[in-house]
């Protein structure tokens, strides 16, 4: 379990516990369940924190989630995982030169 910080405001505090998880060598990964990929999203600061009640609702579907896949093993069965783009990467806007400084024509 994490928790935010008491100081801060409601994002800052849920980004800080996004990425105190991806650090924790316990995160499942982004694929785990749609939680999962929101954790990453709002840890890497690609989304925004969310509210309260969808922190409620990733926490609620991360918990199920992990539930069910250990009651399928115990009966022999295995989910797939979630199908994930790549992060988007955004293109310069300059090519650079060999020395990586920015020509501009």
């Amino acid at each position: 379990m994490v928790r935010g910080s008491d100081t801060g405001t409601q994002a800052s505090a849920m980004k800080d516990a996004c990425q105190t998880i991806l650090t924790s060598g316990k995160f499942l990964g982004r694929s785990y369940s749609y939680a999962d990929e929101a954790i990453y999203q709002i840890g890497k600061g690609h989304w925004s924190a969310g509210t309260p009640s969808m922190w409620r609702e990733w926490n609620m579907a991360h918990h199920m989630t992990y539930i069910v896949r250990q009651l399928g093993a115990q009966a022999g069965e295995a989910f797939e995982l979630s199908r994930l783009s790549e992060d988007a990467k955004q293109a310069s806007f300059w090519p650079e030169s060999e020395e990586g400084v920015f020509e501009q024509g």
